[in-house]
């Protein structure tokens, strides 16, 4: 998180970040659990004192993939696309990619768990939206800080 330093510090911290970067993106999968299985009946595990399910019946697989994309963090009282945002808060991001990455970024935003991750901050992607200039389509994504507290 970006730390309270005063507005002109942060500025520079943030303008410091708005650069072509690595973006992570976890994509879970579910499958039965191995050790005491899924119970289709009770949508729930066969045993529900079981330790690696925490009786469930499910067990999450993560996948790992990665791509690049130019990332802009959002700033207190900086335009972004045309006007301010009053819904964007300071840590929150947008990037753009490829336009091929689109269908993959919104069964990421549509898919429960799913997340990127920029810079070692989980986001959770709230827009994914093709955009054309000057001939060249790409995909902009808008997302949000997740938040621990």
């Amino acid at each position: 998180m970006i730390q309270g330093l005063g507005r002109r510090r942060i500025q520079k911290q943030i303008e410091d970040l708005n650069t072509n970067d690595k973006i992570a993106l976890g994509i879970p999968s579910y499958s039965d659990c191995p050790d005491c299985g899924y119970d289709e009946k009770s949508a729930s595990g066969k045993n529900i004192s079981c330790l690696t399910c925490d009786g469930t019946g499910r067990v999450t697989v993560w996948a790992r993939a990665y791509l690049n994309g130019r990332v802009s963090w959002t700033d207190v009282g900086r335009s972004r696309f045309g006007g301010t945002v009053g819904t964007e808060e300071l840590g929150d991001a947008t990037f753009e990619t490829r336009l091929v990455h689109k269908e993959l970024l919104e069964d990421i935003r549509d898919g429960e768990n799913a997340y990127i991750e920029i810079d070692n901050r989980r986001l959770r992607i709230m827009s994914v939206d093709a955009n054309r200039v000057e001939g060249k389509t790409t995909v902009v994504v808008r997302c949000e800080l997740i938040r621990n507290d």
